[in-house]
């Protein structure tokens, strides 16, 4: 089967735990999946997140369609535009997976590694020792308990 759509009906909750962004724009970001189409394709998300160097919680849409075996489209808001592109480069079943995305205001591309906040360590670990080599160790952590409090892992 498709790897993108299954990942969509896997993750109904998922946070941002680690990207290659050197100094992310947001951090926290915990995705809620409020809806899922009948074809298993779209799913839309309720966000919430911080901006950098603040922990007051934010909140937003996001939408994410499958657009092939790998790729995912991403949204934000009621914007149309503009779409980022999610490669997956690794998926660990239902745990945590790891892919590429222009996800920033930049034309750069960043690694992201997501995870289901109930995953076991050791399968989470997967997932890191995969975003440390792709990265080359080159990595930020988005999530702390600190700067994190206002949006833990689960609403």
């Amino acid at each position: 089967g498709l790897i993108s759509p299954q990942v969509l009906l896997d993750f109904p909750l998922f946070t941002a735990q680690v990207t290659s962004d050197p100094q992310p724009a947001t951090n926290c970001e915990r995705y809620e999946r409020t809806s899922l189409s009948d074809d298993g394709t779209t799913a839309e998300y309720d966000l919430a997140y911080t901006n950098a160097g603040d922990t007051t919680a934010m909140n937003d849409t996001s939408t994410f369609k499958a657009a092939n075996n790998t790729v995912m489209y991403i949204t934000f808001g009621n914007n149309s535009s503009p779409v980022y592109e999610l490669t997956l480069d690794y998926v660990n079943g239902d745990q945590c997976f790891v892919g590429h995305c222009n996800c920033t205001e930049t034309p750069e591309i960043y690694y992201y590694l997501i995870d289901n906040p109930d995953s076991d360590i050791l399968e989470y670990n997967k997932c890191f020792n995969k975003i440390d080599g792709y990265s080359g160790g080159n990595i930020t952590f988005l999530r702390d308990i600190q700067r994190c409090q206002n949006v833990p892992p689960k609403p």
